[in-house]
């Protein structure tokens, strides 16, 4: 598939945590330009006993799509940060969402 057919995706498969190297692989991101979306709080990370970045299923969701999102519309940091809250709403809203469908039932 060619970048201008890839969605933007809202799962990511691993479930196990992996560091910032191989974040920065399967994210197709440079390390210090994750390391700068966890600084700008655009991404959550964890850190090891060694004090080495950790990523989540969650953050490497969220890595990947800002990568997506950079590729596909060379998007300015000041964009990206909107679009991750515009994101992170949406992901707020679904779950308030499927609660309120499962109290339905």
């Amino acid at each position: 598939m060619n970048t201008s057919e890839e969605l933007i995706p809202t799962s990511f498969p691993s479930s196990t945590p992996i560091d910032l190297e191989e974040a920065a692989r399967c994210c197709e991101l440079h390390p210090e330009m994750i390391e700068e979306f966890v600084r700008g709080h655009f991404v959550t990370a964890h850190r090891d006993e060694e004090g080495q970045l950790i990523f989540d299923a969650g953050g490497l969701l969220r890595l990947r799509q800002i990568s997506i999102l950079q590729r596909e519309g060379r998007a300015s940091l000041k964009i990206l940060r909107y679009i991750v809250s515009l994101i992170e709403e949406l992901e707020l809203k679904d779950e308030e969402l499927r609660k309120l469908r499962e109290q339905n039932r």
